[in-house]
């Protein structure tokens, strides 16, 4: 439902911004999910190994996202955010 919120007020700039993260961490987690490691050209395996430990990482931010203020992440992203959360 929040996200619901954010996406029909992406026009003003403080929603913007933080639909921008949440649909960035949407569009990662999807393309690690589509990742085929069958395929005849796939990745060595250091390389495997790497993509699953960032993908396992990544699905562990994004859980912690989604349960938590959003507000947080933009913060990372946009330091004057981070300014504005410090001093409120």
């Amino acid at each position: 439902e929040a996200i619901k919120r954010l996406k029909g007020r992406s026009n003003s700039s403080r929603f913007k911004v933080i639909y921008k993260v949440y649909s960035t961490f949407k569009y990662l987690l999807t393309y690690f999910i589509s990742v085929n490691f069958n395929k005849p050209n796939a990745p060595k395996n250091y390389l495997k190994i790497n993509v699953i430990v960032a993908y396992i990482k990544l699905l562990k931010y994004y859980i912690l996202l989604k349960n938590s203020p959003i507000y947080y992440a933009s913060i990372v992203l946009y330091l004057y955010y981070k300014y504005y959360f410090i001093n409120l």
